[in-house]
């Protein structure tokens, strides 16, 4: 295995996790882990190991600069890192650094005016579940949405976002929120509540190859906000997972919200994103 992997925050967390899977886990996020070598860069003046490339984030064109290792930089030495990454294509002009949460290069970049743009969580379903073993709201019915409520699932979107200063869902164009739906009623991974026959709000559980699971959106209605909808949805998502064997899930979020629920479900932030 990768040496750099062992240091790494999921390493750790799949070794303290009481999964059945857990070597299995290891494995798959090991080989990822190994999957862009070839283009690996070193840095042997600061001692850092990184790769660097072009995506997408909300439909704006970055730099995806995924550091390997975390050192102490001084905020000169972070600007060096910035500059030298961003060499890789300077038509670019954002890059987001895929970095340890709380870690040193983290601090670094941030006081180089980075900015975060998403915490990388994970937790056990089983965790989750324990945690939400007790909610229940007779009122809610959760169902799967039909192609004829996508209207009203973008309107959704927007107003249950438009309120949180913390939210970046008011950057996404309607039709990327559109096409995004239509996706996941497609998939069979998107699913509503309704609360007298209105949909108060909006989850979508999904998983991929390795049955980790990730929540690809959850939003509650204004009008249904603090009335514990969120938490009858992620207990929804946390059933659907077990119910597939899926014992990990993971999600990426900036939302005060969402990361303040993710607490209560032992959601812990291993990566962050910072955009500079």
């Amino acid at each position: 295995m990768d040496p750099l992997f062992k240091n790494d925050p999921i390493y750790k967390f799949l070794k303290k996790s009481k999964v059945n899977k857990v070597d299995t886990y290891i494995d798959y996020f090991g080989k990822s882990y190994e999957v862009s070598h070839p283009g690996l860069r070193k840095n042997e003046k600061l001692n850092l190991q990184y790769t660097v490339e072009r995506a997408s984030d909300i439909g704006k064109r970055i730099l995806h600069v995924d550091v390997r290792n975390d050192v102490m930089l001084t905020p000169k030495q972070a600007r060096e890192l910035i500059i030298e990454a961003k060499s890789f294509d300077r038509r670019i002009k954002n890059a987001h650094f895929y970095v340890n949460y709380g870690g040193n290069i983290h601090h670094a970049l941030e006081r180089c005016g980075a900015k975060d743009v998403g915490k990388v969580l994970y937790a056990t379903v089983a965790d989750g579940r324990k945690a939400l073993a007790k909610i229940e709201n007779k009122k809610v019915k959760i169902k799967r949405p039909k192609e004829s409520d996508i209207d009203e699932l973008i309107e959704l979107e927007y107003q249950a976002h438009r309120r949180s200063s913390t939210s970046r869902v008011g950057n996404i164009s309607k039709k990327m929120v559109r096409q995004f739906y239509q996706m996941m009623i497609q998939r069979k991974c998107c699913y509503v509540a309704y609360v007298d026959g209105r949909i108060a709000g909006v989850i979508g559980p999904a998983y991929n190859k390795m049955k980790i699971g990730f929540i690809m959106t959850i939003a509650v209605h204004p009008d249904f906000q603090g009335q514990g909808i969120s938490k009858v949805l992620y207990k929804y998502a946390l059933d659907f997972w077990s119910k597939k064997n899926i014992e990990i899930y993971a999600g990426t979020s900036t939302t005060t919200e969402v990361l303040g629920l993710g607490r209560k479900l032992k959601r812990v932030p291993l990566k962050v994103h910072l955009e500079i």
